[in-house]
């Protein structure tokens, strides 16, 4: 077995609420190294000839670490952006310093969908507390620890670290939403179209709170059947599944924001596309219409957000494991998040 052993500083990413992220925002861009919690020295060891998955942009692969650097455990899912010869079908790691910018966008993903997935958390937690619990399972999900590593030798080799998504202990990976459209795969059965129903909840509690500015797609992640179980007025017993390799869908008025995965006629379309489910009825959330993209856009009409609507139609037309996802550099989000609930 060929073992490679790399002296590393890892940057773990820092866990911040999503008013912090909101609130935070500086005009510079994310920068994995910068804005980390914290370096931390530590030892990379992985098989460089051991077996990897390929997704559309990412390369990902086992190692473990000599001391825990994201979560408690020392196995980690390593990753590097790829990208194809202009010669060959051959797939090329990318160079060090364009591995730190794009790892930047794809760390900063996490770290937001982190923030936006805590929305609903709470949401959960103050509606339960005031109304009582469902008579159904919530499912509880939260997104993989990430940190970039750079490797102490003279060409900086640079991946990106996670958690790892253990079929066989967490149980099967699955896709639940795309980034092209707010409906669940329709692919799904038993738990797993459960658990998108409780994801499609998860993007109308987000989509409402920051007052129809962004909500996650591309959730995806294990359906550990450890994280199903019954919840009481003041907690949730059990672990979480894992998900990763989330996008943060915007609209215009945010600006051009987390990169390709972020498709503005998913945006535009979420009114129309998302059917609310019993979790959206039992917490009492506002229905969405034509009407509710006016609220992301201020100066629209009931005219103007159908055809906003007919625009993301329009955009529609033309264009696993810990392993996937289309991203680039994202920076902080505008301040037009300022006015998020």
């Amino acid at each position: 077995m060929n073992v490679k052993s790399c002296q590393c500083t890892f940057y773990p990413t820092s866990l911040l609420s999503f008013k912090e992220l909101v609130f935070g925002c500086s005009d510079s861009t994310f920068h994995a190294v910068s804005d980390c919690q914290g370096p931390i020295a530590a030892t990379l060891i992985y098989n460089p000839n051991a077996q990897s998955h390929f997704g559309a942009f990412k390369k990902a692969s086992l190692a473990h670490t000599s001391s825990p650097i994201v979560g408690l455990q020392l196995n980690v899912c390593i990753k590097q952006c790829w990208y194809q010869s202009n010669t060959s079908t051959q797939r090329l790691i990318h160079e060090s310093p364009t591995q730190v910018t794009k790892l930047s966008g794809e760390l900063n993903c996490i770290r937001w969908a982190t923030g936006l997935q805590e929305i609903v958390d709470n949401l959960i937690a103050a509606f339960i507390t005031q109304n009582g619990a469902p008579p159904f399972e919530i499912p509880q999900m939260r997104f993989v620890r990430a940190a970039l590593a750079i490797v102490a030798n003279e060409t900086h080799d640079t991946y990106m670290i996670e958690e790892v998504i253990d079929d066989a202990a967490e149980g099967r990976f699955v896709k639940y939403i795309g980034n092209s459209s707010a409906k669940p795969l329709k692919n799904l059965t038993g738990d797993e179209a459960y658990r998108a129903q409780f994801l499609a909840f998860s993007q109308h509690v987000q989509y409402i709170k920051t007052k129809g500015l962004a909500f996650i797609a591309d959730y995806q992640g294990t359906l550990s059947p450890r994280s199903r179980y019954a919840c009481t007025a003041h907690h949730w017993t059990g672990g979480k599944s894992l998900l990763t390799d989330p996008q943060i869908i915007t609209g215009e008025d945010t600006g051009h924001v987390f990169s390709d995965g972020n498709l503005l006629s998913t945006h535009l379309l979420f009114p129309e596309e998302h059917d609310c489910n019993a979790f959206c009825k039992f917490f009492k959330l506002k229905l969405l219409t034509l009407n509710a993209s006016a609220t992301a856009f201020p100066n629209s009409t009931p005219d103007t957000s159908k055809s906003r609507i007919l625009e993301g139609r329009q955009l529609m037309g033309s264009g696993h494991s810990n392993v996937g996802g289309r991203r680039g550099t994202q920076g902080p989000m505008p301040m037009q998040f300022s006015n998020v609930e």
